[in-house]
C-alpha cells in the first residue's frame, strides 16, 4: 500500500511503497487515539465502563455508545480504529500542522484548494463516515502531486547564482536525492503483416502446435489439390512425397495461374474463390497458402537448437502450366514487413501443380511426425470415392490406392449455390465481395445477373418476377447495394424474393460417400467383415442448411483372434478414428461436442467402452452447405441442437 515519506527534494510528505513513516503526533490526539484503539478484554468480550466513570475510561465508554448507535441506526460510521488513527495523522498533516507555515510556499496548506480545506473541516474526527479515510488520502495525493509538479517545473532549468533552490534541507531532513530518469514511450507502428512472421502467430492461426506444422501443410495442400481437380473436374490424382527436408504434393487439375500465384504473395490481401459463397466446400481460409509459406521461413528462424538465424529464408517452389515458380519469404527488419523474393523459370509440368515446401532444417521435426502424417495423407481415401492416391516418403511408397468410384459425384465446387444456404448477413457479404470486386475490374454488374448464379433461379422469366417484388428493374448491383449506406431492407426482400421462387436443395445431393466404399476402406484398414455397421443421417437445421452425416464402425481383425481363452494374445491394435467435414479429413477429431450436451464423439464412444485401447475402426463423416469452425485453423465444429431430420 501506499505509505507516506519525505519528498527528496524538500520537506513535502509524498507516496512510497516503504514502510509508514509517521510524525509525532500531538499529546492531545494520541491519547484520544490510543483510548479509542485500545483492544478489548482478551476473551474477546465487549466489556466498557458505564456512564459514572472519568477519564480515559470515559472516553472508552463514548466510542462505545457511539459504535453501539451505529449498529442500531445503520449509519456507516467508520468502525477501523486503524482507519481512524491514520485519518486524523492525514488531517493533522494537512491542517494542524504547525510547522507548515514555515515551509512557506512548499507548505501542505497551499497546495489545498477551497473545497478540500472546507470538507477536511468538517470531518468528525473522533467518529468519521465510512470513505473518509479514503478521500482524505487521495485529497494528501493530489495535494503531492501538485507540490511535485511545482517542484519539476522550478528544477527544469539549472538554477543560477542568483537563483537558490527553493527550499534547502533542514538538519533533520535527508537530503535531496538526485530526479529519476524518465523513459518518454513512443507509439510505434508494427506492421499487421508480421503476424505471419512468428512462432506464436502461426500456432494461433493454424491452431496447431509446431509439431503438428507438417500435418498442417499436408492439410492444407491436399484440400487445395482436390478442390482444384473438382473444380477442373477430373478424377484427383493426388501424390505425396516426403524427402530430406522438403514436404510436396502434386494433382492433376488445369494448375494455378501465375496471376493467381502474384496475388496469393500479397500479404495485405486475403485471396480465396471460395471466401463469401456458401456451399460445401473443404476449407474458406483464405490465407492457408500464406501461412504455409511463412512456415518455412519462421522454422529456419526459429531452430531446434533454439538460436535464432537473422538471415533465415524460407523456400517455396510451385510448378504450374509450364513455369516453375521460386518464393523466398524474407523480412524486411526495418520496416518489420515481409519481403517476397518472386522469380520464374520454365518448366516441363503442363498438367496440374507441384507445390514442395523446403524445410532444411527441420529434419527432426518431420520424423516426428511421420506416423501421423502418414495416417493423415491414408485417411483421404476414406471419405474421397474417386481419389487416386500414391504416397512416398524418403524413396519408400508408403500408399498406392485406387479411386474405387472414379464417377462419383458430389456437390461440386462449380455448382450454384442455393439462396436457402444464406441469411441477411450472408448474402450480404456475398454481395459486397461482387460489388467489391466489379470495381476493382470497372465492371457494372446487374442484379438480374447476380441472381442468375443461383440454383433454379436462372430462367429469365423467374428472375423478371423476382425483381419485380424486390423493385430493382434494370438496376445495377452496386446501385441496389447502396452507395453511402447498406440498403438491408432491400437485401432482406430479394433473399425472401429468390427463396420463395426456389427449392431447398435435397441433402443426399450434397455427395453421399456410402456404405460399399466406406466397407472397402474398413477391410484395407485391417476390420472385420462381419461386424462392420453403418449408419446414415440426414436433414436440415434450423437456419434451413442441409445436412449429411455418414458413420461406419467396427471391430479390428486383432480383436477377435485375442477371444479371451486360455493362451490367447491380448489384442495388438488400438482404436482407429477417421473424422472429418465435407470431404476433408480433420487433423485432430472436431466433434469435440455435439450441441449443449457437452459430450462428444471420445466420451460417446467411451461410454460404449470403445476407448482409444480398444481395437476398433470407426469414420464419422459430415457434409454441410455451411460448417461453422470455433477457429480459424478448423480444429474444432461447432454443432447446434436445431437439427431436424425429415423423410428425405
Amino acid at each position: 500500500m501506499d505509505v507516506p515519506t519525505k519528498n527528496p527534494a524538500t520537506s513535502a510528505v509524498t507516496y512510497t511503497a516503504d514502510n509508514e513513516i509517521q510524525p509525532e503526533k500531538p499529546a492531545e490526539e494520541a491519547r484520544f487515539l490510543q483510548n479509542v484503539a485500545k483492544p478489548d478484554r482478551q476473551d474477546g468480550s465487549e466489556k466498557f465502563p458505564d456512564e459514572n466513570c472519568s477519564g480515559p475510561d470515559y472516553e472508552r465508554w463514548v466510542a462505545y455508545r457511539r459504535k453501539k448507535e451505529q449498529q442500531v441506526n445503520e449509519v456507516a460510521y467508520e468502525a477501523s480504529p486503524t482507519k481512524i488513527r491514520n485519518l486524523n495523522l492525514i488531517l493533522w498533516r494537512l491542517l494542524d500542522n504547525n510547522s507548515d507555515d514555515a515551509r512557506g510556499e512548499w507548505g501542505n496548506r497551499r497546495f489545498l484548494t477551497a473545497s478540500e480545506i472546507e470538507w477536511l473541516r468538517g470531518v468528525d474526527r473522533k467518529q468519521p463516515m465510512v470513505g473518509d479515510y479514503h478521500e482524505a488520502q487521495q485529497i494528501e495525493r493530489r495535494v503531492c502531486e501538485r507540490r511535485n509538479k511545482k517542484w519539476r517545473e522550478r528544477t527544469a532549468d539549472q538554477p543560477t547564482a542568483n537563483q537558490p533552490p527553493p527550499d534547502q534541507p533542514t538538519a533533520d531532513q535527508p537530503a535531496p536525492s538526485r530526479p529519476k530518469h524518465k523513459l518518454m514511450r513512443v507509439a510505434f507502428t508494427v506492421s499487421r503483416l508480421m503476424e505471419f512472421c512468428s512462432k506464436r502467430e502461426l500456432e494461433n492461426q493454424t491452431a496447431s502446435s509446431t509439431y503438428d506444422w507438417p500435418l498442417v501443410v499436408l492439410k492444407e495442400l491436399f484440400d487445395n489439390a482436390l478442390d482444384a481437380c473438382e473444380e477442373a473436374e477430373v478424377t484427383p490424382i493426388v501424390e505425396v512425397i516426403v524427402g530430406p527436408g522438403f514436404i510436396a504434393i502434386a494433382d492433376n487439375a488445369d494448375g494455378i495461374a501465375a496471376a493467381t500465384i502474384s496475388s496469393i504473395l500479397d500479404y495485405t490481401i486475403r485471396v480465396s474463390s471460395r471466401e463469401a459463397y456458401v456451399s460445401p466446400t473443404r476449407g474458406a481460409q483464405g490465407n492457408a497458402l500464406k501461412t504455409i509459406l511463412a512456415m518455412a521461413y519462421v522454422l529456419d528462424r526459429e531452430r531446434e537448437d533454439g538460436d535464432i538465424n537473422a538471415d533465415a529464408v524460407g523456400v517455396t517452389i510451385i510448378e504450374s502450366q509450364g513455369v516453375r515458380h521460386r518464393i523466398e519469404f524474407k523480412v524486411d527488419h526495418v520496416k518489420n514487413e515481409p519481403k517476397i523474393v518472386h522469380t520464374t523459370l520454365p518448366c516441363d509440368r503442363t498438367v496440374g501443380t507441384k507445390i514442395t515446401i523446403e524445410w532444411p532444417t527441420s529434419e527432426r521435426l518431420l520424423e516426428y511426425a511421420k506416423p501421423r502424417f502418414k495416417f493423415l495423407t491414408s485417411s483421404y481415401v476414406f471419405f474421397n470415392p474417386h481419389l487416386t492416391l500414391r504416397g512416398v516418403w524418403h524413396g519408400e511408397q508408403f500408399v498406392n490406392i485406387e479411386a474405387t468410384n472414379p464417377n462419383w459425384q458430389k456437390w461440386g465446387p462449380r455448382d450454384p449455390t442455393s439462396p436457402h444456404w444464406y441469411n441477411e448477413s450472408r448474402l450480404q457479404r456475398y454481395l459486397a465481395a461482387h460489388v467489391a470486386r466489379d470495381h476493382d475490374l470497372g465492371r457494372d454488374r446487374t442484379v438480374r445477373e447476380f441472381i442468375a448464379e443461383f440454383r433454379g433461379l436462372s430462367g429469365t422469366a423467374v428472375q423478371r418476377r423476382i425483381l419485380a417484388e424486390v423493385g430493382c428493374s434494370h438496376q445495377s448491383l452496386a446501385q441496389f447495394f447502396g452507395i453511402d449506406q447498406v440498403n438491408r431492407v432491400g437485401i432482406a426482400k430479394l433473399l425472401a424474393a429468390m427463396k420463395r421462387h426456389s427449392k431447398p436443395v435435397n441433402p443426399k445431393l450434397l455427395g453421399i460417400i456410402g456404405s460399399e466404399h466406406l466397407k472397402a476402406r474398413f477391410l484395407a484398414a485391417g476390420g472385420n467383415a462381419e461386424t462392420f455397421k453403418y449408419e446414415q443421417r440426414k436433414g436440415f437445421t434450423g437456419d434451413g442448411i442441409p445436412y449429411l452425416i455418414e458413420f461406419a464402425f467396427g471391430l479390428h481383425q486383432s480383436a477377435l483372434e485375442a477371444v479371451p481363452a486360455l493362451g490367447a494374445m491380448p489384442a495388438t491394435e488400438s482404436r482407429t478414428i477417421v473424422t472429418g467435414a465435407n470431404w476433408s479429413v480433420g487433423i485432430y477429431n472436431p466433434f469435440r461436442t455435439f450441441g449443449s450436451t457437452g459430450e462428444g464423439l471420445d466420451s460417446t464412444l467411451a461410454q460404449v467402452r470403445a476407448n482409444a485401447k480398444e481395437p476398433v475402426i470407426c469414420a464419422l463423416h459430415l457434409a454441410s452447405a455451411h460448417v461453422q469452425y470455433a477457429d480459424r485453423g478448423k480444429s474444432s465444429i461447432i454443432l447446434t441442437d436445431d437439427a431436424r431430420q425429415p423423410d428425405v
